[in-house]
């Protein structure tokens, strides 16, 4: 059977395996005050409501009052921007009718509720909680009164399946969340009692989904070169924001994240040690950058041009500092400068036009693994788990034409060694 397609109509699960259908306006109509709204149990009234308030919203498009059915009218005033004609009538605001619902013990909002509340999630960096935080409202939004016994992995297919054309990353993130929520209350033995009936979770059925990447996937040439390192500090110095291009050349060795490389405390740096503790999971690591000569320089003129800038003898409480303020990069003007050093680096390396400060991290832990460091060397340096340290290895490693070069020169050598 073909499957039904109705424009803005969103079908989700409900109470005791049932479904419950929404209009659900697009992206780009939401901002303008386009509303979700619920519409009627039965399939074939709600998918007349939903080609109702469709017809409402091309008849808006066109600068005309809708023509909308009477028997359709209240749901169209309910989706329709406040001011809106509707047939004969103006839509105004219903925000006050929208009390929110009492959550049902054993449904999927209540487990997200009980996650939010657990020190699992509250001791998560800031913005990972924000991450999470949004995915678990679009899990809320998608099903959160049903029974979280009566979810499948087939439903989790399906919303990535609805979902994933028009916002994929963010499709795939949501189900992502759904794995780790549902990890969570596999783990966690307080929430054994909790569910109904005292069942308990069986399975993840979040998990193992075989989802597409909604992003392009990923080679060896996404990675940094040593020379694209080097061409793109250059340039930056030499449009005056040399910090951005020391930001790079220490996180093509470091491999942290961003947000933690620019809020790295200046007196971190000891010894020629540098204690990093990192902000998404409060993992720490002991850099020691003092085995890289190269490193040591380079943070020894950073430093230096502090002391030598424009903001006078005061102490700067970062590593690097903003050449703009003298204190501490914001994160969106960081990435703001770094892609206008990026547009001029580019003319004399087009390579860079693809290049993102994230994938360093990725390049730190490739090319400590070509030089052949486990992966739970690796993984001290990093900060990652070692799954995920494998998983970024077999993303990349497996592709790159130095690791295939080594396959290689050690098969050649121990052919030699026999004869």
């Amino acid at each position: 059977m073909a499957k039904l397609k109705v424009r803005y109509l969103v079908i989700k699960p409900g109470r005791d395996g049932g479904q419950r259908h929404f209009f659900d306006p697009a992206t780009r109509l939401r901002p303008l005050g386009w509303k979700t709204v619920r519409l009627a149990d039965e399939l074939a009234r709600a998918v007349a409501q939903a080609q109702a308030i469709g017809a409402a919203i091309d008849a808006w498009r066109e600068g005309r009052p809708a023509e909308v059915p009477p028997e359709h009218l209240e749901v169209a005033l309910k989706a329709a921007p406040t001011g809106t004609i509707v047939g004969d009538q103006r839509a105004t605001s219903h925000a006050a009718e929208a009390a929110p619902a009492p959550i049902r013990p054993g449904s999927l909002a209540a487990l997200v509720a009980a996650y939010c509340r657990h020190e699992d999630f509250r001791e998560l960096g800031e913005r990972t909680r924000k991450s999470y935080g949004d995915n678990l409202k679009a899990l809320e939004a998608w099903a959160g009164d049903a029974p979280v016994t009566s979810l499948t992995p087939r439903m989790f297919k399906t919303y990535w399946r609805d979902h994933r054309d028009r916002i994929p990353t963010k499709a795939k993130g949501v189900c992502g969340m759904a794995q780790i929520l549902f990890g969570w209350a596999r783990r966690e033995a307080g929430y054994r009692g909790w569910i109904e009936n005292g069942q308990l979770v069986q399975g993840n059925p979040a998990e193992k989904l075989n989802l597409k990447s909604a992003r392009v996937e990923r080679g060896e040439d996404q990675l940094w070169s040593d020379a694209e390192v080097a061409i793109f500090s250059a340039v930056a110095e030499d449009l005056g924001w040399p910090s951005i291009g020391v930001a790079v050349e220490l996180n093509a060795w470091l491999g942290q994240r961003e947000g933690d490389i620019l809020a790295l405390p200046a007196m971190r740096y000891r010894d020629g040690k540098l204690d990093v503790l990192q902000s998404k999971r409060g993992a720490r690591v002991i850099l020691p950058i003092d085995q890289v000569p190269d490193l040591v320089d380079l943070v020894a003129e950073q430093l230096e041009r502090q002391r030598r800038g424009p903001w006078g003898n005061a102490v700067a409480t970062t590593l690097l500092v903003c050449e703009l303020t003298g204190g501490p990069w914001n994160e969106n003007t960081f990435r703001r400068y770094f892609a206008r050093v990026r547009r001029q680096a580019e003319k004399w390396c087009p390579s860079l036009a693809a290049k993102q400060f994230m994938l360093l991290r990725h390049t730190a832990i490739v090319r400590l693994a070509e030089a052949g460091c486990t992966a739970e060397e690796i993984h001290t340096i990093s900060g990652h788990s070692l799954d995920t340290v494998n998983q970024i290895l077999k993303r990349y490693l497996v592709r790159t034409r130095k690791m295939a070069e080594n396959a290689f020169r050690k098969r050649l050598a121990a052919q030699e060694s026999e004869r």
